[in-house]
């Protein structure tokens, strides 16, 4: 993952904060502050009780936004991938992925990010992670239709030029939805 996705990926969810984010992130401020407070006014009593809450502090306030995130997207902005059809075309060299994504969410979603990968794979489990971090092809859609709760949205995911190799591949597709 390069530095300019990183930074697209971080502004694409930014702009797609829900209300319950940032309920979520005030109150994660408000911890924050409040404990800060706090362990300046016991630093004097007890300095290594305030120094190990001001470690607590930080490392909370530096973990809560994965966590948030996480947790967002297995209970509000729960999308739920499903492929129907997986084609390799020997002659174009290339593999078609169809499939639905479904909200099993609490909110409509207004737009849904569809990421594909191919990924060889192989006898040894190790590997088998290592190439999951380096795919051997990567594709992305912007689904830009409402969804609405309970409901889903057909795709359709083409990797071209993709040669294939003897040892075999496994596609996967994971969205992400606002």
């Amino acid at each position: 993952m390069s530095l300019n996705s990183l930074k697209e990926s971080v502004l694409n969810y930014i702009h797609h904060l829900t209300v319950y984010e940032y309920i979520a992130f005030g109150w994660v401020l408000f911890l924050f502050t409040t404990l800060l407070i706090l362990s300046v006014m016991i630093a004097n009593k007890k300095p290594f009780f305030s120094l190990l809450l001001i470690l607590f502090n930080f490392t909370l306030l530096s973990l809560s936004p994965i966590l948030i995130k996480i947790f967002m997207e297995k209970t509000v902005k729960r999308a739920e991938v499903r492929i129907l059809k997986q084609e390799y075309l020997r002659f174009g060299k290339s593999v078609i992925v169809e499939g639905t994504v479904t909200n099993k969410g609490k909110i409509d979603f207004r737009e849904c990010e569809i990421k594909g990968k191919i990924v060889k794979i192989g006898s040894n489990s190790l590997k088998n992670l290592l190439y999951l971090l380096k795919p051997l092809k990567r594709k992305k859609i912007f689904l830009k239709k409402k969804l609405q709760k309970g409901k889903s949205l057909e795709f359709r995911l083409v990797f071209n030029d993709f040669k294939r190799s003897k040892k075999d591949y496994n596609v996967t597709v994971d969205a992400e939805c606002y």
